[in-house]
C-alpha cells in the first residue's frame, strides 16, 4: 500500500465510522500493513493537509479520543439549510448538573445538590439515559453513595478532544447566563429555538458534523 492508497483507506474508515475513530482502531484494521501508530498519525496528518490544500469542504478533527470528518465552518450557514434532525439540546438545569459533574468528577448526588441547592436526581437520570454521564463507582462513605463521571459521548457531544478542553468556569458562567436569559425570554416565533449547546456558546463548535 503506497501513501496515496493509505490516505484513501484512512479517509474512508473515518468517514464510515459512526463515532470518532480512535487511533488504536485504525491500527488494528491496518495491522496487515504492519504500520505502527506513528505512521498512522502521519497518514492522518497527510490526509488533513491534502483536504486543506485541495479546497475540500471537509476537514479532519480530533475529538472524544478519535478522528472524524466534518464540514468546514465557512460553509456552516449552507449546511444549516439542510432539513436535518436537530441535536437534542440541554436545559439550563441539565447544563448546570453536567458542568458540576465534568469539573468535580467523580462526584455524588449529595455533592451535586449541595453545590446547586436543589434536588438533581431527575436531571441526573436524564443525563444517564442520554449517555452523557456514567456511574463511576461508589464513595467509601456512609451509605456508599454512587459517584458519577462524564462519558466519551459527552466529549463527542460538545466537540472536545479531552476534559482538558473544557471551557473555564468564567466561560461556563457566561454560557449559563445566556441559557437562563433565553429560558426567561423565549423568542416570539412559531418554533422556539432550543437553548444553545455548550459547544456553541463557548465557540468550540468549529463545524457541522458530516453525516
Amino acid at each position: 500500500m503506497n501513501e496515496r492508497e493509505r490516505r484513501q483507506v484512512i479517509e474512508g474508515l473515518i468517514f464510515a465510522s459512526e463515532t470518532p475513530l480512535p487511533l488504536q482502531k485504525i491500527h488494528e484494521i491496518l495491522a496487515p500493513e504492519e504500520l505502527d501508530k506513528s505512521a498512522i498519525r502521519k497518514a492522518v496528518a497527510d490526509l488533513a493537509k491534502f483536504l486543506e490544500e485541495s479546497g475540500s469542504a471537509l476537514q479532519v478533527v480530533e475529538l472524544a479520543g478519535g478522528y472524524r470528518l466534518v464540514t468546514r465552518k465557512e460553509i456552516g450557514d449552507w449546511i444549516k439549510k439542510l432539513n436535518r434532525p436537530r441535536k437534542v439540546r440541554l436545559s439550563g438545569a441539565a447544563l448546570e448538573v453536567l458542568a458540576t459533574i465534568a469539573y468535580k468528577q467523580p462526584v455524588t448526588t449529595p455533592e451535586i445538590e449541595a453545590i446547586r441547592g436543589v434536588n438533581s436526581s431527575g436531571v441526573i437520570k436524564t443525563l444517564l439515559e442520554r449517555n452523557l454521564i456514567k456511574v463511576a463507582g461508589r464513595m467509601e462513605a456512609v451509605g456508599n453513595p454512587i459517584m458519577y463521571a462524564t462519558t466519551r459521548e459527552f466529549l463527542e457531544y460538545f466537540g472536545l478532544r479531552s476534559l482538558k478542553d473544557l471551557p473555564t468556569l468564567k466561560e461556563f458562567q457566561e454560557i449559563m447566563e445566556e441559557v437562563e436569559e433565553q429560558e426567561e425570554n423565549p423568542p416570539a416565533t412559531d418554533e422556539q429555538e432550543p437553548s444553545p449547546s455548550l459547544e456553541e456558546a463557548s465557540s468550540m463548535d468549529e463545524s457541522a458534523g458530516a453525516e
